[in-house]
């Protein structure tokens, strides 16, 4: 019953973040320290579990609101090993663009049927076995005035990937592709 509870009190965490987004507030930065720090707390996990990879050039500094960023990666994290099950992988990847960047992160799971991949952002939308869907749509509001959409593709070589918009200075739209 307490884990129901807990997963009841996420639940409606994250549906009061989609309904109630806070204001933008960016400041000049490194971007991958935020992005290492948030990846680092999931190395704790067990040997046999899903594992959490970063790809990041050495420095990126640019404007961004870090809290809103963070919580955005942490939910596409969390999505992304909740997909990839027992000993899969995720894979969140900063790569630049212009005078900005995006940040990628990629799941080894089954990834989305392409008829039902325009509904990934869908606030009661989730393609798992008793998912409740805010993960990504909360993400996508979180990130909203960053200059881009948020994006989910399913790549070629499988999984799903969702992508956080182009971040930085003229960052008006778009990712990097």
């Amino acid at each position: 019953i307490l884990r129901q509870v807990e997963e009841l009190r996420t639940i409606a965490g994250e549906f009061a973040t989609y309904a109630g987004v806070p204001a933008l507030e960016r400041s000049p930065g490194d971007l991958v320290p935020v992005v290492r720090e948030i990846v680092a707390a999931y190395d704790q996990a067990p040997e046999d579990s899903s594992r959490v990879e970063l790809t990041t050039p050495a420095s990126l500094v640019l404007r961004f609101d870090a809290g809103l960023l963070g919580r955005a990666l942490r939910n596409l994290v969390e999505n992304g090993l909740r997909a990839a099950g027992e000993g899969g992988r995720v894979r969140v990847e900063v790569r630049r663009c212009g005078e900005g960047c995006e940040v990628a992160v990629r799941d080894s799971g089954p990834g989305i049927a392409p008829e039902l991949l325009s509904r990934a952002f869908e606030p009661s939308f989730s393609t798992a076995a008793g998912g409740t869907g805010p993960g990504l749509p909360v993400a996508r509001r979180l990130v909203a005035g960053l200059g881009g959409p948020t994006v989910a593709r399913n790549p070629e070589t499988g999984g799903l990937q969702g992508v956080l918009p182009a971040l930085g200075p003229g960052a008006g739209g778009g990712t990097c592709g």
